[in-house]
C-alpha cells in the first residue's frame, strides 16, 4: 500500500510515495502513470493525446457518465495500451452491477480499475464497492474513513489524492492512512478444526478463551441452571464435557457447592495436566481422560455442561456426541442450537473453484439475503442426525451470489444465548467462530438451496443450488468428520 498524488501544478508539490501527473500537451513522462482528465470523453482527442504517451506509461481515464463501462472497455481495447479506468463511486445499484459484471472483461483487456470518491457513501454501498477488483482509491474530497475502509483488504490498493487535497495534511498522516491494519487470516480458506479426531494444541484453546462474550454467557447460564436445580436437590451431580483448559469448569466450581459431585471428561491428554492443576484442591471433582461416548454411566447427572459447537453449530459432531443423553432427565447446557445460512456476494476470486466448505473471515462480502434456519437440535432429545432442508432465497434479478455463509445460534439456558449469527446482538455474538462458507458458482436470483447433513460412519454436507450440485465425494478433498 502506498500514497500517491495527482499533480496538476509543478509548484508546491507535497511529499508522497509516487506521483501521477495530469496529461498536458507539454507533459514530460517521468512517471509510470499519467491522468487524462477531461469533463467529456472525446475519442479523437483521446487518441491524439495518448499517441504522445510512451507505450510503457499507463493512462488513467475517467469513466464517462454517459457510457456503460463494458462499452467503454470495448473502445479502449482498440488501442492496445495499459489503461486504468477511474470509476466514481455512486449509490446506484445498476451502476454497481455493471462494474461487478465487467470483471472478466477487465482481465482480458489489459485494463484495470480504480475507484474515485467525491461524496459521502453509505456503509451498505461501501461494502459492495469493496467487493470489486481495483488497484487504488482516488480521493477527490477528504473522505478518509471511507477510503481507509476500501483499501483495508489483502490486495492492498493504493490511495491517490488530488494535489490541493494533499496539502491539507502532512505526509505522515496520508502515509498512515494508506497503511490500514489488517486482521490476521483475512480471506484465507481455513480447514475447520476437528477436535473429535485431533487433539488441539494448548495455544488454540488460549485463543478461543479470549472470547469474553461466550464465557460470560456460559457463566450466567451455569449460575441460573444450578440455582434452579438447587430448589429440587441439595446435592447435584454435574458433568462437564470437553473441558479444554478449564474455563467452563471454573464457572461450575464457582457456582456449585463443595457437597456437589463434579465429573470432568476431556479426551485431549494435553489439557489433562492443566485441569489437574485446577482441580487438585477440590475433593469433589473427578477427572477422566477419555471420550464421553465411552463413559459408562451417563444417567446419574443433574446438569451436563458441554462446549462442542462448531461454526455451523452441528459441524463438529455435537449432536452425535450428545446423542447418548437422548433419554436423560438432566438439564443440558446448551439446551438447543440451530444452523442458519444466507447467500452472499464476495470479491474472493478463488472461492468458486472449491467444492467443499471452509472457514473464511471475509474482508469483502455483501449479505444479499437474510439468514434462514437449516438444522435444529435440542438436548436431551432423540435428534434426527440426518436432515435435508430446502430453502428459497429471493432477491433482485440483478443480484448475484457466489457463496453461502453458515452460522449458528445456541440457547444455553434460560435467556442466555451465544452464536456467530449476524442476527444476534452484541451481548450474544461471539468472536471465536468464523462462518462456515459453502462455495457456489455465481448465481442470479431467485436461488433454491437444498442442503443435506449426512451422518453415518462420518459426517458430511452436500448442497445443491438451482441445478448445480456441491460437496466433494473424493475423500482426500472432502470435508469429512469421522465419527
Amino acid at each position: 500500500m502506498a500514497y500517491g498524488i495527482v499533480i496538476d501544478s509543478l509548484s508546491g508539490i507535497p511529499k508522497a510515495n509516487f506521483y501521477v501527473p495530469i496529461l498536458q500537451p507539454d507533459s514530460q513522462f517521468n512517471s509510470s502513470h499519467v491522468y487524462w482528465k477531461e469533463s467529456e470523453f472525446n475519442e479523437n482527442v483521446f487518441l491524439q493525446r495518448i499517441n504522445a504517451v510512451p507505450q510503457e506509461v499507463s493512462v488513467l481515464v475517467d469513466l464517462p457518465r454517459n457510457l456503460h463501462i463494458q462499452d467503454f472497455i470495448a473502445i479502449l481495447r482498440k488501442y492496445s495500451r495499459n489503461i486504468v479506468i477511474c470509476a466514481p463511486i455512486q449509490e446506484d445499484f445498476r451502476y454497481w452491477c455493471s462494474l461487478r459484471d465487467s470483471k472478466g472483461l477487465l482481465l482480458v483487456s489489459n485494463t484495470t480499475l480504480i475507484l474515485s470518491i467525491e461524496h459521502s457513501v453509505s456503509e451498505h454501498y461501501l461494502s459492495r464497492y469493496k467487493c470489486l477488483m481495483y488497484s487504488a482509491v482516488m480521493m477527490l474530497q477528504d473522505f478518509s474513513n471511507e477510503a481507509n475502509y476500501l483499501i483495508a483488504k489483502p490486495s492492498l490498493p493504493h490511495i491517490l489524492v488530488l494535489q490541493d487535497l494533499a496539502k491539507r495534511k502532512t505526509f505522515e498522516s496520508w502515509h498512515h492512512l494508506s497503511r490500514p491494519r489488517l486482521e490476521k487470516g483475512l480471506d484465507m480458506c481455513i480447514d475447520p478444526l476437528q477436535p473429535l479426531n485431533a487433539n488441539m494444541a494448548l495455544d488454540v484453546y488460549e485463543t478461543f478463551e479470549a472470547d469474553t462474550v461466550k464465557y460470560r454467557q456460559y457463566d450466567h447460564a451455569i449460575e441460573m441452571a444450578i440455582d434452579d436445580l438447587r430448589h429440587k436437590k441439595k446435592v447435584l451431580q454435574i458433568l462437564v464435557i470437553g473441558a479444554g483448559r478449564g474455563p467452563l469448569l471454573r464457572s461450575v466450581l464457582h457456582h456449585s457447592r463443595e457437597t456437589d459431585e463434579i465429573t470432568v471428561v476431556e479426551k485431549n491428554p494435553k489439557c489433562i495436566c492443566v485441569l489437574e492443576t485446577t482441580v487438585r484442591v477440590y475433593r469433589n471433582v473427578s477427572l477422566k481422560c477419555e471420550e464421553v461416548r465411552n463413559y459408562p454411566d451417563l444417567d446419574c447427572f443433574d446438569l451436563v455442561v458441554s462446549e462442542l459447537l462448531g461454526s455451523f453449530g452441528c459441524n463438529e459432531a455435537c449432536p452425535e456426541i450428545l446423542q447418548r443423553f437422548s433419554h436423560s432427565k438432566a438439564v443440558m447446557i446448551p439446551e438447543s442450537y440451530r444452523s442458519v445460512i444466507h447467500s452472499v456476494y464476495t470479491g474472493l476470486e478463488q472461492l468458486s473453484s472449491h467444492k467443499r466448505p471452509y472457514l473464511i473471515h471475509f474482508s469483502t462480502s455483501v449479505a444479499v439475503t437474510r439468514p434462514q434456519t437449516v438444522f435444529e437440535f435440542t438436548h436431551p432429545c432423540n435428534n434426527r442426525l440426518n436432515q435435508t432442508v430446502i430453502l428459497k432465497f429471493d432477491g433482485d434479478c440483478l443480484e448475484m451470489s457466489n457463496a453461502l455463509c453458515g452460522y449458528f445460534e445456541a440457547t444455553l439456558y434460560g435467556p442466555y444465548k451465544i452464536g456467530n449469527s449476524p442476527c444476534l446482538n452484541a451481548l450474544e455474538k461471539c468472536s471465536s467462530w468464523f462462518p462456515l462458507v459453502f462455495p457456489i458458482e455465481p448465481e442470479n436470483y431467485p436461488l433454491v438451496l437444498e442442503i443435506s447433513r449426512a451422518s453415518g460412519t462420518d459426517l458430511r454436507y452436500f448442497w445443491k443450488v438451482n441445478d448445480s450440485n456441491y460437496g466433494c465425494t473424493e475423500k482426500k478433498e472432502a470435508y469429512i468428520v469421522s465419527l
